[in-house]
Parts: structure tokens; sequence; C-alpha cells
């Protein structure tokens, strides 16, 4: 229930600014779902007939990424490279998703793939996302705060002592609460590393993961490495690992 109820708290603020670029008295939303279910169903041509003419209604980095990758499916590589940088341009982030996207994989050969890259991560460097930046940092406090108690307590009771368990506990629950942000945001957005959410966030992003349990570190280590490889995360933060 927890999760659920943080996952609903991040979808309405990541719709908050969504649906404010869309006029909802218009069929946007109508044309880019015959859109998809079209391309769910491998007619890419009439996927990109809809998702064209609901550019009419509006132009959501989502949309305009997904027109992109129809265009790719459908054999229009050029195209396909223009309205991937056309989303890019108009606020997509996920750069590490564009290396892993099994419907642009056709792409990753063309000469101008490297520049399409280049393209994303200087975007995401120029403009990351203040509110769920802001969002992350309201965890900080906790996460932090908890955590500098236990040496003066540890000092004052000993390791066996009721308080020092309770307060162990409570961290832990912490720590899972976190985690689960953390989940809800990368399912929705994708990692939360520098190039979108700027150095104090991301790093708040990489104390949780450390501090959360070992299956979240193998989760969560493939995506850091990829976004030290694009210049969105700081190896020094590897370094740290003894620091909380």
């Amino acid at each position: 229930m927890k999760k659920i109820t943080l996952v609903i708290i991040a979808v309405f603020i990541y719709n908050i600014y969504i649906f404010a670029q869309i006029d909802s008295n218009k069929p946007y939303f109508d044309l880019m779902r015959i859109a998809d279910s079209s391309y769910k169903t491998g007619n890419f041509e009439l996927a990109i007939r809809y998702a064209n003419q609901a550019l009419e209604y509006g132009n959501l980095e989502s949309h305009l990424y997904n027109l992109g990758c129809y265009y790719s499916l459908n054999g229009d590589p050029d195209s396909a490279i223009y309205f991937i940088n056309l989303a890019i341009n108009n606020g997509y982030r996920n750069c590490s998703w564009l290396t892993k996207d099994a419907d642009l994989a056709t792409l990753r050969a063309s000469i101008d793939w490297e520049n399409l890259m280049r393209n994303c991560v200087e975007k995401s460097r120029q403009s990351t996302d203040t509110i769920l930046a802001d969002y992350i940092m309201t965890f900080r406090g906790n996460e932090k705060k908890y955590r500098l108690k236990i040496d003066s307590l540890l000092k004052d009771t000993g390791i066996h002592s009721r308080a020092y368990d309770s307060l162990w506990k409570l961290i832990d629950s912490i720590d899972k609460r976190n985690i689960q942000v953390i989940d809800s945001i990368v399912e929705l957005r994708g990692f939360p590393d520098i190039c979108m959410v700027g150095e104090k966030a991301a790093y708040t992003v990489f104390l949780i993961v450390q501090h959360a349990d070992f299956s979240s570190h193998q989760r969560y280590f493939s995506m850091i490495q990829e976004s030290m490889e694009m210049g969105c995360f700081k190896k020094s933060h590897l370094g740290l690992n003894g620091q909380n």
C-alpha cells in the first residue's frame, strides 16, 4: 500500500507538468492512443499517420519520441533522427534509454547517432528538472538525520540497547521508503542522474541507493555505469561508500 501511495504521488507531481502542455478539449490523446495501438500491432505506417495528425494539437516530448520510434521501425532513419532530436529539444532527457531502446536499434549505426547522443547530454546538462530535483531533496533530511545519531547513541547505550535497535529499525523503514520513491521515479522518467536533476539531487539518489538492500545495489549499478559513461554521474561518488 505504501508503494502504491508513493507511485500515485510521483505520478501526480509529474502530471502537473505534463497536462499543462495540452488542451484537453482537443483530440490529442485519442489520436495518440490510436497511434500507440497501431504501433503495438506492427502497423507502423498507421501509427505515423495518427501521430502526425496529433501534432496539430500538441507535442509532448514522449509523443515526439514515439513518433521517432515509429519512423525508425518503418525504415525511415532520417525522419526518426529528426523527431528524436525534436523530442530532446522539447525536454526529453533520458539519454541512457536511447542507448538500449530496441525501437532505435537500426539508428545506432547511422552517422547521425553520435550527434544525437551529444545533443541529449548537452541539453540535459543545460536544463535540469528542478521540480523533480526539489522533490528528491525533501528525502535528504531524514536520510541523513537519524544516521548522525547512531554513533552518539552507540557510545551512550551500546549496541545491544533497545534504543539502538529501535533507531536502526526506523532507519531501515526510511531506507525502504526512499528506494521505493526512486523506483517510482525511474519507472516514470528514467534514472535521475546529474543530467536530469542536477548534482545535489543526483548525489541524494546515490546515497538512497547506497543505503538500500543488496538487490537494489545490483539493479541500479548498471544505470549508474551508463550515466557515468555519458558524463551524467560523478565517478568520485563511487569512492564515498563509507560516508553517510
